[in-house]
């Protein structure tokens, strides 16, 4: 049986200071015993970015990079047998569905 390999993307603006649901999944998976490993992808425009580089047009490159970062998670944590589980609100929800569907 092999591990679970878990990826929580979280909505706009949302970080892990913002206590979404995404977050407290994603805390709460971090104190399991169970095999796995787990990410957790802050949303899109968390305080890092300004506001206006997302309101002009610049979000689709973040979250090209995001999509990106989940799957390049997920390949370096792979091996037949493992289990994938996806996680995501809003465009976080964008974001998994992208990963699904390079899977």
């Amino acid at each position: 049986m092999g591990k679970n390999i878990v990826v929580l993307c979280d909505g706009i603006l949302a970080g892990s200071n913002s206590r979404t649901n995404v977050y407290a999944l994603y805390k709460e998976l971090l104190e399991k015993k169970h095999k796995q490993h787990v990410t957790y992808i802050n949303g899109v425009g968390n305080g890092k970015v300004p506001p206006n580089f997302i309101r002009n047009g610049a979000a689709a490159i973040i979250l090209d990079k995001k999509i990106k970062e989940g799957y390049r998670y997920i390949i370096n944590h792979y091996n037949p047998g493992d289990d994938i589980w996806l996680f995501g609100f809003s465009n976080g929800a964008y974001i998994v569905r992208c990963i699904a569907g390079m899977i």
